[in-house]
């Protein structure tokens, strides 16, 4: 498992990324989904979306294999219980969850279907998993993810199959933004940015140091993108294969 990658909100240049990466929690916030659901976020990161769920109403568990960005979860997001744990085995009964959210982890993992299958175990029969991951056409549609921390991206029909293996049924969405065109700018300058700082260490250095680093390396964001705030993306039925991301709304039972 590989994952080193966040998108911080404060992290000017990662705007973009972090509300791209928020949409589905604000649809699922915005939608009356969470209130009084039981919620695990698998691979809650830093915690912005479990947050989100908890203030909608949701009782929310938290899970991520990072000990850092669980103890940054625990300091900010009080209302949320949150433990450290392999989204692979995870340490709750059977049928526990009304909704599991998997935003873009499925990317990060060795084994999709072992993960896949622990995410239906503790999911209640009538219950949802979202399972958010990126759009292989925009990230990387001519080899290996160039992204580093990515162990694999998928093309819509590849999802489509691994989904069906473990799940009777699914409902295919998409992430959508106006700037598709600075999208894929954003892509690279990412991945530029990820493959010069794979231990993140930008996370300690002040925001002008960041800015020149990023301006001499070229892992420049387009400056339009800095301003972009989540509710401007759309999840909506749609091709998907001309999504940002795919948004499966997956069911434990036909």
């Amino acid at each position: 498992m590989r994952t080193a990658e966040r998108a911080y909100y404060d992290d000017a240049d990662q705007r973009y990324l972090f509300a791209r990466s928020m949409a589905p929690y604000v649809e699922l916030a915005g939608s009356g989904t969470c209130r009084g659901a039981r919620v695990l976020d698998a691979g809650c990161g830093a915690g912005a979306g479990s947050a989100l769920m908890s203030r909608a109403g949701a009782s929310v568990e938290a899970v991520d294999f990072s000990y850092a960005d669980v103890l940054l979860t625990r300091r900010t997001c009080g209302e949320v219980r949150v433990v450290t744990a392999d989204v692979c085995r995870l340490p709750f009964a059977d049928d526990s969850f009304d909704v599991v959210v998997s935003c873009h982890v499925l990317e990060h993992l060795a084994d999709p279907r072992r993960y896949l299958r622990e995410m239906k175990r503790v999911l209640d029969p009538r219950g949802r998993l979202w399972l958010i991951t990126p759009n292989r056409l925009f990230s990387s549609p001519d080899g290996p993810p160039k992204n580093p921390f990515h162990i694999k991206e998928y093309w819509f029909e590849e999802l489509v199959e691994l989904v069906s293996d473990v799940f009777p049924a699914a409902e295919y969405l998409g992430v959508t933004h106006q700037a598709t065109g600075g999208v894929i700018q954003a892509e690279e300058a990412r991945n530029r940015w990820h493959s010069l700082d794979r231990f993140r260490i930008r996370r300690f250095a002040p925001s002008a140091v960041k800015r020149i680093f990023r301006r001499l390396t070229g892992a420049v964001y387009p400056a339009e993108l800095s301003r972009v705030d989540a509710s401007e993306f759309r999840i909506q039925a749609m091709d998907p294969r001309s999504a940002l991301d795919f948004v499966a709304i997956v069911l434990p039972e036909g």
